[in-house]
């Protein structure tokens, strides 16, 4: 660098206005040998400056970098600067002569996702949306103006829409695919459809989506319209299905109870019912209308299954009549148990057959009685065999003698005499007596033909026995009931006694009247 001196020059001459003259001459002169003698300096800001010690140095960044770096103004001259405001590619600065009008630049700055509104004059405008210029627009005032750029978030031009399977706690959900989330996209501004694939989940029934993946209510379906320009996630809504428990009265009379719905694998407890049907108890229920056994008792649960249960009454006999047609030819009738329980089972021996003197009809010995508790299982059989009646005295005209049959299972013969009554009746009837009747007795097994008398050597079998009662005899003396021994015409059966096991004693024979 070259060295420049300079010498100052003294005016002696006092005068004020001189003095000054010169100084700023010299001032001048100086400024213009020094601007020669530093080549690097540059009139203008941005590029160079003089550094303290007197040398070129580069200008330190602008604490703004949105802004132009402002170049040197001449008088008269405005400027026009431009902040991005969070953006990028600024306008360059721009100078406005006084009193010549400005067109703002036309240049856009660039901020990713955010469309950009126009100029501010401030920060604070720029941030609330308060526009002032646009671009291009005419500047008229002599005065430099900083011009901050107003966004607004620039929407997507489209969003996705997500649904989702949204399983009850413990379930296997998905649509039929196989997938767990399906996606739609919705274009801004355009309404956009609601799947209608139906996710299918065990036990419950889809009723549609929520936003809320805890709604118990669905507010959209298939097909719906959803027309919010936004991103949304869509919950299957579930509920369990609802199946149907159905009581039927099957034969009986009375009101099964109401028809209950439940969920599957929910327990359901069975109610009791008060049906009724003539010679007929009600024990509980079966799934199927013909059974004799029980599947449910009142009181007990079951699991529901994933279908409608119906259930139908199961009624056990409570009536086993004599079931042979002449009191001869009766036969043996089986029980089984529809449920486990204690069963109490009562027995009435069979009436022997009336008598007959001087044509009056005598009445009959009633059976024997016997009331027993039975522990059965679910299924087990018994079986009974109901003695028949014996019969009564053949009460006609005819010659010889007449066996009057006892009862079926042991009743023992009665007789009609063979001698013409006596008195005014001799003409047409006979005295005689009836025949016994038969035993009604309960086993656990089967024996011969199932009277008592095939036990003799099977009493474990037997679980009961109500002797039925002698014939009564020409007199009008009634029979006794008997027990597992039969008794004749004049003496009274018990358990232990009697004529023999199983069998009542018949009548002698034909008796004659002197």
């Amino acid at each position: 660098m070259r060295q420049i001196k300079i010498k100052l020059k003294t005016f002696r001459d006092n005068r004020v206005g001189q003095s000054l003259t010169e100084y700023a001459i010299i001032l001048a002169v100086f400024v213009i040998l020094l601007l020669g003698a530093i080549p690097n300096f540059e009139d203008r800001l941005g590029n160079a400056y003089l550094n303290s010690e007197g040398k070129v140095a580069d200008i330190p960044p602008s604490p703004n970098p949105s802004l132009i770096p402002i170049p040197s103004v001449q008088p008269d001259q405005y400027t026009v600067t431009y902040d991005a405001n969070g953006g990028t590619n600024a306008p360059a600065l721009q100078i406005k002569q006084g009193g010549v009008d400005l067109n703002f630049s036309t240049e856009i700055p660039i901020r990713s996702a955010w469309a950009f509104l126009g100029w501010a004059i401030s920060k604070e405008r720029a941030d609330n949306k308060d526009l002032d210029y646009l671009p291009g627009a005419l500047y008229t005032q002599d005065q430099s103006i900083v011009l901050y750029a107003a966004w607004d978030p620039e929407p997507p031009t489209s969003y996705t829409l997500r649904f989702h399977v949204n399983p009850p706690s413990g379930k296997d959900t998905q649509f039929t695919d196989g997938t767990i989330l399906k996606t739609t996209t919705k274009q801004h501004g355009v309404a956009a459809a609601i799947i209608s694939d139906i996710p299918v989940c065990q036990d419950y029934r889809f009723l549609g989506w929520n936003e809320s993946s805890t709604a118990e209510t669905a507010t959209y379906t298939a097909d719906d319209i959803f027309t919010d320009d936004r991103d949304a996630d869509f919950y299957a809504v579930w509920t369990p299905v609802a199946y149907t428990v159905t009581y039927h009265a099957n034969g009986g009379t009375g009101s099964p109870p109401a028809a209950e719905t439940h969920a599957a694998g929910e327990s359901v407890t069975i109610r009791n019912a008060a049906l009724q049907k003539t010679d007929y108890q009600f024990a509980g229920w079966s799934t199927d209308s013909q059974a004799s056994l029980v599947d449910y008792k009142a009181g007990s649960s079951f699991k529901m299954p994933r279908a409608n249960v119906d259930l139908y009454a199961v009624y056990m006999p409570t009536e086993f009549p004599y079931n042979g047609s002449d009191g001869t030819d009766g036969s043996v009738q089986s029980f089984t148990a529809p449920v486990d329980g204690t069963y109490q089972i009562q027995l009435w021996g069979a009436r022997g057959g009336s008598s007959c003197r001087n044509g009056v009809a005598n009445g009959s010995g009633r059976g024997g009685y016997t009331v027993i508790n039975v522990v059965l299982t679910k299924g087990q059989t018994i079986y009974f065999a109901v003695g028949g009646h014996g019969a009564n005295n053949a009460f006609t005209n005819m010659s010889g003698a007449n066996v009057n049959p006892g009862g079926w299972n042991g009743g023992g013969n009665g007789y009609t005499d063979a001698a013409l009554e006596e008195g005014s009746f001799t003409s047409a009837y006979r005295e005689g007596s009836g025949g016994g009747g038969g035993a009604t007795a309960v086993y656990t097994a089967l024996a011969g033909n199932g009277q008592l008398s095939s036990y003799s050597g099977r009493k474990g079998s037997i679980l009961g026995v109500a002797g039925g009662s002698s014939g009564t005899n020409y007199e009008g003396s009634n029979g006794y009931g008997g027990g597992t021994r039969g008794g004749n015409e004049n003496y009274g059966g018990t358990q232990t006694t009697g004529y023999a096991f199983g069998r009542g004693e018949s009548a002698t024979g034909a008796r004659r009247i002197q």
